[in-house]
């Protein structure tokens, strides 16, 4: 992936700077709940979903900030790239494959291991990002049966967070 870019969180009707950009992936956020959430663009020129609701974050003098939007879904699409551009390069130097490029064969795997979310307002059907498929799917590409075990830890750490994250939603409701 090139540049992905949030798809403009102020409005719901047109996709905004810097998403409108040749050669910039589009960008919106899902909910907790892996609902569309209420402020991304809704047509055919978003391109990826991706988790963007009480995302916890570092801030400004060591500090923590927990936020929303697709401005926090954005670097998800981002560090799955790194991810992916790091598993591929243990099991090959060629890295594009029987693509055109590295950024196409990343493409084409999000696409393949996305997770479907139909948009109830639009009708319209997007790709949601699925970390932990693409993971496999790239294992499984190689010949390897399992995620292997610092991956499983550290996927498993981010799922503690995931879960620490809901029950602090749950008690503060």
């Amino acid at each position: 992936v090139n540049a992905v870019a949030t798809c403009n969180n102020s409005t719901t009707t047109k996709l905004g700077v810097p998403a409108i950009i040749d050669n910039i992936r589009s960008v919106g956020a899902t909910d907790t709940t892996h609902h569309i959430g209420s402020s991304p663009h809704r047509d055919r020129y978003l391109e990826q979903l991706a988790p963007g609701s009480s995302i916890h974050s570092l801030w400004m003098n060591s500090g923590y900030v927990t936020g929303s939007g697709t401005s926090y879904a954005t670097p998800i699409i981002a560090g799955t790239a790194v991810i992916l551009r790091e598993l591929y390069s243990q099991f090959t130097k060629n890295l594009a494959g029987p693509y055109d490029s590295f950024e196409d064969r990343v493409l084409a795997l999000l696409q393949q291991t996305s997770d479907r979310i139909t948009d109830p307002a639009t009708g319209l059907v997007y790709d949601r990002i699925d970390l932990l498929a693409a993971v496999n799917s790239v294992y499984t590409e190689f010949g390897q049966s399992t995620v292997p075990e610092p991956a499983s830890i550290a996927l498993f750490a981010l799922g503690s967070l995931l879960l620490l994250r809901r029950r602090n939603q749950k008690r503060a409701a």
